[in-house]
């Protein structure tokens, strides 16, 4: 049986992939820069899991479109990327 630690830490990995990205400014500062010299997805994958962060192209695809619609509507990122944020 699972004790404390383990439930604390699925949680965390529960919260999605693009949520976890963008809370590592680190990161994430770099995927966007990434993103908007048009680098390919597979090298951006490649420095993700570099950094610990595994993203599938759906999902790096997914926080593309979400961070479009960010800067159009100007509704925060994490807004559009956390399903459960009201």
């Amino acid at each position: 049986m699972a004790d404390k630690k383990d439930m604390k830490k699925k949680n965390m990995s529960s919260s999605s992939v693009l949520v976890q990205l963008y809370q590592n400014r680190k990161v994430s500062t770099k995927v966007d820069n990434m993103l908007d010299e048009g680098k390919t997805y597979d090298y951006i994958i490649e420095f993700c899991k570099e950094h610990g962060l595994s993203i599938s192209k759906a999902s790096l695809t997914n926080y593309k479109k979400k961070r479009e619609e960010s800067l159009e509507t100007g509704v925060p990122l994490l807004q559009l990327l956390d399903k459960r944020a009201k």
